[in-house]
């Protein structure tokens, strides 16, 4: 019958089962070091940041550095910064990243790292409005840069290794993203 024919023995299916978990071990889980998984991780912190920071804490922002500003009006300020911090996004992963072809993915994604803590700390400092669209477009374009170079090193690593792991907590994190989008009901 299809179903005797189906069963094993127990001691060739834990055989089995030990076979495939020895093999699951010797699967290499990340080709980089860790001092390049720890830039990558810089990165993506600096760019998750830089979003939450113009997001969330502007209204208090724009009360300090806009005389007339108060939380009602912050709305009003808030256009242009954003506009150009995302122009820099485009500006830097349309003209920085390519750099990486001639000088390296390392030395590019250092530099703009670099260039995104040089942006984040005049963004700190500002003392009035045209100064903080600055340091945001600054921000901006290293945060970009960022974006495109963390993301070419995740492909790599994924492909080189055969590994799916990084492939399937990218697909995850977008499905999450997604859903948040999605009107509830």
């Amino acid at each position: 019958m299809a179903s005797e024919a189906s069963t094993t023995t127990p001691s060739s299916s834990g055989s089995t089962a030990a076979a495939v978990i020895a093999r699951q071990d010797r699967i290499p889980i990340w080709a980089l070091s860790y001092l390049f998984i720890g830039i990558i991780g810089i990165g993506f912190l600096f760019t998750f940041f830089d979003i939450f920071d113009i997001t969330v804490s502007f209204i208090q922002t724009c009360t300090q550095i806009v005389p007339g500003c108060i939380p009602p009006t912050a709305a009003t300020y808030l256009g242009l910064p954003v506009e150009l911090n995302l122009a820099g996004y485009v500006v830097g992963a349309l003209v920085l990243a390519p750099l990486a072809d001639r000088y390296g993915r390392r030395e590019i994604l250092l530099f703009t790292l670099l260039l995104t803590g040089i942006g984040s700390l005049y963004n700190a400092f500002v003392g009035d409005y045209t100064n903080f669209v600055i340091a945001r477009i600054i921000t901006g374009i290293g945060i970009g840069a960022d974006l495109a170079l963390v993301n070419a090193y995740i492909n790599s690593a994924t492909l080189s290794t055969g590994n799916a792991l990084s492939s399937w907590s990218s697909s995850g994190f977008l499905a999450m993203s997604r859903s948040m989008l999605l009107p509830r009901g």
